[in-house]
């Protein structure tokens, strides 16, 4: 019996101090030093209705395609820019040179360009728009699409 009592005892005060542990691993840095920031997630998910009116709207506006070329090439958005998405950490000065760009990003379904929009926004971008449910989507409500062709 005393074993058991001691046991517990000591089970109990293991568990306050791995509590007291956490909580100073994650309390507020002391005043004066240096804070990592944090990053949220502060793209936009959009319709293809919205996506349509902002394209209407803004003259300045990115359409970042981040599809493969051959993607790109069945079918794009007019006036959109590729960079696959594997690609574009090494290639985000081609998307603006201004981190403040309103930007629409799209993809075959909404999976990739999530991934591409969490980039753009971790390096800085602001003002980012997710096209919900990418190309497929864009093709179901009968958006207007560029197709390249090849030869002549």
């Amino acid at each position: 019996m005393k074993i058991r009592l001691i046991a517990m005892v000591l089970l109990v005060l293991f568990l306050i101090a791995g509590a007291t542990a956490c909580r100073e691993a994650t309390a507020a840095p002391p005043s004066g030093q240096a804070t990592t920031p944090t990053f949220t997630q502060t793209f936009h998910d959009i319709t293809i209705s919205e996506a349509q009116a902002i394209i209407k709207e803004e003259e300045n506006l990115v359409i970042l395609d981040v599809r493969t070329e051959g993607e790109f090439n069945s079918s794009h958005i007019p006036d959109a820019i590729v960079i696959p998405v594997s690609e574009l950490e090494n290639r985000l000065a081609e998307v603006s040179t201004s981190n403040n760009a309103k930007i629409l990003v799209y993809d075959s379904t909404g999976l990739r360009s999530t991934t591409a929009c969490r980039l753009l926004t971790e390096n800085g971008f602001t003002d980012v728009y997710n096209l919900l449910g990418g190309m497929q989507q864009w093709l179901n409500e009968s958006g207007p699409v560029v197709v390249v062709s090849c030869g002549g």
